[in-house]
């Protein structure tokens, strides 16, 4: 989490998939993950966060996370 504050999104998205390996479940890990990519905005990043978010609105549409989510990368 203090990567993201930092805005140190490479770090901050190494950090979380390797969390994820472990709980790939999270959806607080998932949210941040999408976030981090969303923020670094390199090449595919638009895509990977959309596509996790897509995959969070089917699994658990009403999690506030997931509507944060989803207000955020508007």
């Amino acid at each position: 989490y203090l990567l993201l504050m930092e805005k140190e999104w490479g770090k901050a998205i190494k950090t979380l998939k390797e969390g994820l390996v472990r709980e790939p479940a999270n959806i607080y890990g998932l949210c941040k993950l999408a976030r981090a990519y969303h923020a670094r905005g390199e090449r595919d990043d638009q895509n990977r966060a959309a596509d996790i978010l897509a995959n969070l609105t089917k699994s658990a549409p009403d999690h506030p996370r997931v509507k944060w989510l989803t207000r955020t990368l508007q």
